[in-house]
């Protein structure tokens, strides 16, 4: 019993020490985006099932030999899906865990490289019609920036603009000003005039009565007439400055009327420039961000679990082999006891019974 067991064990350990160690090597991946329908919704020409066929085919031998040669022994991957078949994983064991790992990663490239899995020419299309939206909104940003600019200078011109107008209503004003006054000096003017007349025309009329000097009350007519002629010279010139106040007066409510109007456009312009604009431009960065994003990830084979391997080698299970190795040993090795056992109990009968049976042949 002893040496069957160790027997057994001592094959079991050195089956451990003489195979190769190899690692697990592993990577989850899914069916890449090849393009986005009108709607935006992702579009998949492969499926989990067709990538887990294509690993079941063993259709990756021709690269494994490409990659390794004849001369290696070649792999077996095992390909599964997860319970939702969007998720594949694969596996398999290898003696260096780096060289593994290359190797995965080499067929996974494969696999998104083959015309026979996926329509290559869909994904250049769409990569195409993405980098050209890409572009067209980039520009758009760009152009953002442009309006940014042309606003500012049009508030600028307009600012200045207003401030010409409010220069012309001040100018306008200080001339009805003037204007108000001169024709305030001018009345004062005709009622001192008019003081003046009425009393040369009183003593005109007092001397007329007397024997007063002729040339006298001639010199006092001509002055009278003098006055009245002077005085209206004056309410025509006090005629002329209100007619000035009121032309005035107009360009007055037509300027007052522009500068409102001004200030409106510049309102309207800093509206633009400083709420509509950064929305516009906050909208462009999303719908940017979101072209680069699908850009990205149009792709045959989207990896979700990029190939790694296992801390230890995996195989050989050592520990499992030997356990394995002792428990069989064991049951042989009593299974060896009771046949030895009933050997040595039945001999003595098993060996008489043999001569009988050789009489009773003859």
């Amino acid at each position: 019993m002893f040496g069957i067991i160790v027997v057994i064990v001592g094959l079991a350990i050195a089956y451990c020490f003489i195979t190769t160690p190899k690692y697990e090597i592993i990577a989850q991946f899914r069916p890449g985006i090849t393009g986005f329908d009108e709607k935006g919704n992702p579009v998949r020409d492969l499926s989990a099932k067709d990538i887990q066929t294509w690993f079941e085919k063993e259709s990756y031998l021709e690269t494994l030999v490409t990659l390794l040669g004849d001369e290696e022994s070649l792999p077996e991957l095992k390909a599964g899906t997860s319970r939702n078949a969007s998720l594949i994983t694969v596996s398999f064991y290898w003696p260096d865990a780096d060289q593994g790992k290359q190797l995965l990663q080499s067929l996974i490239d494969v696999l998104g490289t083959r015309s026979s899995m996926v329509s290559s020419r869909r994904i250049t299309v769409s990569q195409s019609a993405m980098k050209q939206a890409i572009h067209k909104t980039e520009q758009d940003v760009k152009h953002i920036t442009i309006e940014r600019k042309r606003y500012d200078d049009e508030i600028v011109r307009a600012k200045n603009e207003s401030n010409v107008i409010k220069a012309e209503l001040k100018s306008i004003k200080k001339n009805i000003a003037q204007a108000q006054q001169t024709i305030k000096r001018l009345k004062e003017q005709i009622d001192i005039i008019n003081n003046n007349t009425q009393k040369l025309m009183q003593l005109r009329q007092e001397m007329a009565k007397g024997a007063s000097d002729k040339f006298a009350l001639l010199m006092y007519s001509n002055i009278i007439q003098q006055n009245i002629v002077y005085v209206t010279n004056l309410e025509q010139r006090i005629s002329d400055r209100e007619k000035e106040i009121n032309s005035y007066q107009v360009q007055e409510v037509k300027k007052s009327e522009s500068l409102k109007n001004t200030k409106i456009k510049i309102k309207d312009l800093e509206v633009k420039r400083d709420n509509e604009l950064p929305m516009d431009e906050a909208k462009l960065q999303k719908e940017l961000s979101t072209l680069k994003t699908r850009l990205s990830v149009i792709l045959s084979v989207d990896m979700f679990q990029p190939p790694f391997s296992s801390i230890k080698p995996v195989k050989p299970a050592k520990i499992k082999i030997v356990a394995i190795a002792v428990a069989l040993s064991c049951f042989m090795a009593v299974l060896a006891a009771f046949l030895r056992e009933f050997w040595v109990k039945n001999r003595e009968r098993v060996t008489a019974s043999l001569p009988a049976k050789r009489e009773l042949s003859e």
